[in-house]
């Protein structure tokens, strides 16, 4: 005999959701076009290079392995940068100072030579007690691209902490000109036409002011548009909200005095399907733009003449009447939903970690620093970040 109560006569458990929408909502994947979002296995990749590669190693192997991964620019043969006149030759041992090898300049009033870190974002080349070795900062520089807390950087390479300071602030900032460089040609709807959109805004920190008046706390918030299927395509953005009271849990939505330039900016004529929460600001009418909504809170319904709270809908199907020019109208099914930049916005979080300090450099150094993480998960970081370095080379130097 069964151990479990068998059901009565003359009832049945009753359907949440009517037959036919589920039907449409097994057929109908949530990311419809480019990347499907699979799960994460960090733990078994393997990168293009290791600390082994760096830490006791001489100077010589170090400058070779940081040129072929293209974290160090080849200035043989390149205008002398210090003269502007003469050109650099090959790499050579010249001197046992910082090392001892570099490039010199076959100018007859100049002939200095220029060390390989020389101008660079990340590597300084400094002497005296700021003298830090290039494998200690190749060492923090890799630590850092891998995700270690600065206190983890400073254990591993043994040397001074503010080396492992200067090596992160400048990696952000080379990040952060990066991304600003990269992010204006990004184009939402590209190819397939009528691909999924979602945005979305996050508080990310507060500020209380003594001498604020009745609001006095002001808030970072951040705006978000991202193409589903397409991490690469991420857009993020500062926005203006409103000082509010101290018991107030955020600054409510985004404004439509912020969110209307970025929807003409991004969305106006790019035949998407805009997925958002039921603010009004994403309410905006635009030319081939089409809006969907999810509720994030529950709500009150009648069921069978009873009042209950209903549980949220964080995705549901709906569909949308395209109509082309010289086409047929047909239906077109979609997943509503803001899943995909919710969970970006966790990461977002977690990147940022304890600086959570209202309009400062850092801060927005660390958002644009995760931006790029995003553009780039599931990749080589290092190579990713060899790749960075020679964009930058090439906008500082020319080709």
């Amino acid at each position: 005999m069964p151990n479990f109560p068998l059901p009565k006569k003359g009832k049945r458990r009753a359907a949440s959701q009517n037959q036919s929408v589920k039907k449409v909502k097994k057929r109908i994947p949530y990311v419809r076009h480019g990347i499907r979002t699979v799960k994460s296995r960090n733990e078994r990749m393997k990168w293009r290079a290791g600390l082994s590669d760096f830490m006791n190693k001489g100077q010589k192997h170090v400058i070779d392995v940081l040129k072929k991964h293209g974290h160090l620019p080849e200035w043989a043969g390149a205008n002398c940068p210090l003269c502007t006149k003469g050109t650099l030759g090959k790499l050579q041992k010249w001197s046992d100072k910082q090392g001892g090898w570099g490039h010199r300049c076959n100018h007859s009033g100049c002939h200095r030579h220029v060390l390989p870190r020389a101008f660079h974002p990340i590597f300084v080349a400094g002497t005296g007690q700021s003298h830090a070795p290039l494998r200690d900062q190749a060492s923090a520089l890799f630590s850092a691209v891998a995700g270690a807390s600065q206190v983890c950087t400073g254990r591993l390479v043994q040397n001074n902490h503010k080396m492992v300071e200067g090596i992160c602030g400048r990696l952000y900032a080379a990040r952060e000109r990066y991304v600003a460089a990269k992010e204006k040609s990004i184009q939402f709807g590209q190819g397939e036409a009528w691909k999924d959109i979602e945005a979305d805004e996050v508080d990310l920190a507060k500020k209380v002011s003594e001498d604020g008046g009745s609001s006095p706390v002001d808030w970072e918030q951040w705006g978000g548009i991202l193409e589903r299927g397409a991490p690469d395509a991420l857009v993020l953005f500062r926005l203006r909200p409103v000082k509010t009271k101290k018991r107030a849990p955020g600054p409510g939505a985004i404004r439509k005095r912020d969110g209307m330039p970025a929807a003409k900016k991004w969305l106006k004529g790019r035949r998407v399907i805009l997925h958002a929460d039921g603010a009004k600001s994403y309410r905006v009418k635009l030319d081939g733009v089409k809006h969907d909504y999810v509720v994030h809170c529950r709500k009150r319904v009648n069921v069978n003449g009873k009042r209950i709270w209903a549980r949220p809908k964080y995705a549901k199907p709906r569909f949308h009447n395209i109509a082309e020019d010289g086409a047929p109208t047909q239906k077109l099914w979609v997943m509503a939903g803001t899943q995909v930049i919710d969970r970006c916005w966790h990461g977002l979080r977690k990147h940022l970690g304890s600086v959570k300090v209202v309009n400062t450099k850092l801060l927005r150094q660390k958002i644009r620093s995760f931006q790029w993480e995003y553009w780039n998960r599931g990749a080589d970081y290092w190579q990713r970040t060899g790749d960075m370095l020679i964009d930058l080379w090439h906008k500082d130097f020319g080709k």
